[in-house]
């Protein structure tokens, strides 16, 4: 089985969107979210605060001035930290493990799928 091909098969399963469930249910549980929001609301009033003419700007200028405050470095610590939790063994982890398990034609033991034999004709 090829990597594409497995790749398909998880998704027909449905194991990416519990991944993705379960991620965002991580997210919001640990706080990230809340920390998220008070650190763009720090930076939208310190913003406003040094330049008060940003709030005369239509929303979509507003939006991109203050997206460009924020830069990298709080999306950078955010990504960094949510890589970290991803990185240790979760119950979604488990579930892809399973679903790959459950393939008659993988063998999780050996590291890769066996060889495909010709049928005969």
């Amino acid at each position: 089985m090829t990597p594409d091909a497995l790749l398909e098969v998880l998704k027909r399963k449905g194991v990416f969107d519990d991944v993705r469930r379960q991620m965002l249910a991580d997210f919001s549980k640990g706080g990230r979210e809340e920390q998220l929001l008070k650190q763009v609301i720090n930076v939208m009033h310190e913003a406003t605060t040094r330049d008060p003419s940003l709030l005369k700007l239509s929303q979509t200028k507003f939006q991109e001035a203050i997206y460009a405050e924020i830069g990298s470095e709080i999306f950078d610590q955010l990504a960094k930290d949510v890589i970290a939790d991803m990185l240790q063994v979760k119950e979604q982890d488990v579930r892809i493990e399973e679903a790959i398990r459950s393939l008659p034609e993988f063998d999780l033991e050996e590291g890769e799928a066996p060889a495909h034999k010709p049928k005969d004709k």
